[in-house]
């Protein structure tokens, strides 16, 4: 697609001149209203000036709204062209509201102009994108300039003559009002200097070295050398260091102390970085980072782990230190060796699968030293588990099930008799251990339990109502509802609008929703049928329910709800089945 929209030649003469005489305007004004959907082609506004055209705008992609745009009249007869181009299978361009004008550009009368630069009074920097305005309505901003001399932050405005009232503005800073007085047909100038806080940070780190639990406070001192009540806040980002007080404000001349705690708590023995940032009103440094570094010191910490009277090495045994919770496992040999944070009162816990813990209080871990702590365990005596697995919901019978122990470094399997539902085994008596109990049919809610050795722990598994799966039971089938959306609106049944756009489920007889577009039954099924159609609907959001009838369910152990459906997935929508159990919806 490439076509072009010509206005009609605007005569731009007034009605006694003669046709060789120039235009009395020397601008020409397009003002129009438009939208422009994105895509690879491209908009242009065209202006001819008696021999070529000259494009005086182009749209930008995916925008909308009222525009002005201008260019120079050379032409006793004007024209316009709105050009699109560059198209293929893209959106669109939409035009309307289209005025167009003759202008010149005319002197005010009676006035001078005031120049000058806006300072930051705190920096003496020049400040670029402040804004200069008058009581008379005349304003502009402040810009860089390529003479050294004069700098940035510099400003040209028109004035009336004589005394007027000019304030410069931006945003962080306070105003500034001066009353120049503008002479006529000459030139004044004016500087603004604008009060604004500014803050000052000490130091600009911090550090801390510590050992295992401990901490460290410091101090940061954050000033205010500016003019203006200086506004603060500190965000944390650092795991092991935290901040009191996180924001506050300074007066002028004055200055807020803030703690800085070091924690290395849980850290093990390295050199840690961070950083905080302070952010404030400081218009000039808005974001003050500080760095942080925490050294933590390490010790050493060894020794061998046997049983007691054999003295035979207990490896795969679990040495923690705490606090921190610093753990390491011994080898084959017995042995362990690490390097926790240097502490001064460390309790050190041994644990291994069918011996007693061991426990040590007030170990002194040191830096530079290596402290050696052994530890003799003893055996935990051996007792048996036993028991029957069986059906919990009807038959009672034995079942074939599937055991799965779990305790501490303890993992194993186990197989009830297929027959009997009988199992046994032995582990460390009077320790907790977790069973969980599977049938091998399939079809039964597994079950879990701790169990302590010593005694008969017999199990009972409740089928599975939904699935019933299970040998020996059969789904019997009483249909609550039958709905098939042939008669529209429905009975019962209640839609529900959450977007609040009117776009909400609705009675579809298959046909034409669009001219040409016959969308037909998809489910599988035929006749009308519900549908939420979002592409339908158009540009809307679309959030709609459609709920069933209250159905008693009290007497029955599942739901079944059956359907056909045609579900096509474009975006990110999404479309879910949900069961009401009388205090909440839930997704099957």
């Amino acid at each position: 697609m490439d076509t072009e929209l010509i206005s009609p030649l605007l005569d731009a003469l007034p009605n006694d001149a003669s046709p060789n005489e120039a235009s009395p305007y020397e601008v020409i004004l397009v003002d129009f209203s438009y939208h422009k959907f994105y895509g690879s082609d491209a908009a242009d506004v065209d202006l001819f000036d008696g021999a070529n055209w000259n494009t005086i705008w182009t749209a930008p992609n995916d925008t909308a709204g009222r525009v002005r745009a201008k260019g120079p009249n050379s032409a006793a007869d004007t024209q316009v062209r709105f050009r699109y181009y560059d198209a293929y299978y893209d959106y669109w361009w939409q035009v309307d509201e289209v005025r167009i004008s003759g202008a010149t550009c005319v002197p005010f009368a009676g006035g001078g102009l005031v120049v000058g630069n806006v300072y930051d009074n705190n920096t003496g920097y020049s400040l670029d994108g402040a804004t200069v305005s008058n009581e008379s309505g005349y304003s502009t901003t402040t810009g860089p300039t390529p003479d050294p001399s004069v700098g940035e932050g510099f400003y040209v405005l028109f004035s009336p003559q004589g005394s007027h009232v000019f304030t410069a503005t931006k945003s962080g800073y306070a105003p500034d009002v001066q009353t120049p007085t503008v002479p006529l047909s000459d030139t004044v100038r004016q500087d603004f200097y604008l009060e604004a806080p500014a803050i000052e940070v000490a130091p600009s780190g911090l550090s801390a070295v510590l050992g295992g639990a401990a901490i460290s406070v410091q101090t940061l001192t954050i000033s205010n050398i500016g003019t203006l009540d200086l506004d603060w806040d500190i965000s944390e980002a650092v795991p092991w260091a935290s901040v009191s007080p996180v924001r506050g404000t300074v007066a002028p001349g004055l200055e807020a102390v803030v703690e800085v705690t070091f924690d290395s708590s849980g850290l093990a023995p390295d050199t840690y970085f961070g950083s905080l940032v302070i952010s404030s009103t400081a218009t000039a440094t808005p974001h003050v980072p500080v760095l942080l570094t925490l050294t933590v010191e390490s010790g050493a910490l060894q020794g061998r782990v046997t049983e007691i009277g054999s003295g035979v090495p207990i490896g795969g045994a679990l040495v923690t230190a705490d606090p921190g919770g610093f753990t390491i496992l011994t080898d084959m040999n017995g042995d362990y060796s690490y390097a926790p944070p240097a502490y001064g009162n460390y309790t050190v816990t041994v644990a291994a699968f069918g011996y007693e813990s061991g426990v040590a209080t007030g170990v002194n871990v040191a830096q530079g030293i290596t402290v050696t702590l052994d530890f003799k365990l003893t055996p935990i005596p051996p007792a048996s588990v036993e028991g029957t697995v069986r059906d919990g919901s009807g038959h009672g019978w034995p079942l074939y099930a599937r055991l799965e122990v779990e305790g501490f470094q303890f993992e194993d399997v186990l197989f009830t008799d297929p027959v009997s539902g009988y199992y046994s085994t032995t582990l460390p008596q009077g320790v907790p251990f977790t069973f969980t109990v599977k049938a091998e049919s399939g079809g039964y809610i597994e079950a879990t339990r701790v169990v302590t050795p010593g005694a008969s722990e017999n199990f009972t598994l409740d089928i599975d109502a939904v699935a019933c799966t299970a040998p020996g039971y059969t789904m019997t089938v009483n249909v609550l509802l039958n709905e098939d959306f042939e008669t529209w609106p429905l009975s019962g049944w209640s839609i529900v609008d959450n977007a609040a756009s009117g776009c909400v489920w609705y009675g579809d007889d298959g046909l034409e929703d669009e001219p040409g577009e016959p969308e037909g039954n998809l489910t599988g099924s035929s006749g009308n049928f519900a549908d939420a159609d979002s592409d339908n609907c158009g540009e809307l959001d679309m959030d709609t329910e459609l709920i069933s009838p209250p159905l008693d369910a009290s007497p029955y152990e599942a739901i079944l709800v059956d359907f056909s459906h045609n579900y096509e997935n474009y975006g990110s929508e999404a479309a879910d089945v949900d069961l009401f159990d009388g205090v909440n919806w839930n997704t099957i």
